[in-house]
């Protein structure tokens, strides 16, 4: 299959009609039609975005890899199957954001707000994650592994079948209201799997030394 691209300039200009069509109304209610940003098997030339709403934007296995995006609004988007190989996602807003399947190796989402996102299935190894607030995300078959989850809030997240795994441990928000079933925490995930909060002790900073891991 021939994939379509769209280079820098035109994507830009699609982004730009995205973020006046939120600002003329809500992603939630309002009906789809051209401004909206809806993409399919798209390549995208890396873009660099600052402050813009890409809320409830619509990217279907789309590559998006090496675009910068700082402090942008994806709130209700869907990435997903995407590749965010090497993306940057600096202080942005995921909130009930759909990131199923998507390849984000090796991505940056430092300081990101990713409240009930859904990483399901999402290949994260390598990623970024530092100060994201993970709170009741669902991380059901995600890979984890080798990922940075320094301060990352997980109080309410759905851990289950998901791949963790790191050479150094980090101080991991509150774990009272998180479900962890089934977790795989060696480096090849082929461990026997675990279950409850004591599954992420090889990962976690415990409480009487609380700090960066």
């Amino acid at each position: 299959m021939t994939r379509a691209r769209i280079e820098a300039d035109a994507a830009l200009e699609l982004i730009a009609r995205h973020s006046a069509w939120v600002d003329a109304g809500s992603p939630d209610v309002a009906p789809f039609d051209a401004d909206c940003l809806t993409l399919f098997d798209t390549d995208l030339a890396p873009v660099t975005v600052s402050e813009t709403s890409l809320a409830g934007a619509r990217l279907i296995r789309c590559d998006l890899s090496g675009a910068t995006f700082d402090r942008c609004d994806f709130s209700a988007a869907m990435l997903t199957d995407c590749i965010l190989r090497g993306t940057r996602f600096t202080a942005c807003r995921f909130r009930k954001a759909e990131l199923m399947g998507s390849d984000a190796r090796e991505a940056v989402f430092v300081g990101s707000s990713m409240t009930r996102v859904d990483l399901s299935g999402a290949d994260l190894r390598h990623a970024d994650l530092s100060g994201c607030d993970l709170g009741w995300a669902w991380l059901t078959n995600t890979d984890l592994r080798f990922a940075s989850l320094d301060r990352v809030n997980l109080d309410g997240a759905r851990l289950v079948r998901t791949r963790l795994f790191s050479a150094r441990r980090f101080a991991l928000g509150q774990l009272d209201r998180t479900i962890i079933t089934d977790v795989t925490v060696d480096e090849a995930a082929a461990g026997p799997p675990a279950s409850g909060t004591p599954a992420l002790d090889g990962l976690r900073v415990q409480a009487d030394r609380e700090g960066p891991g």
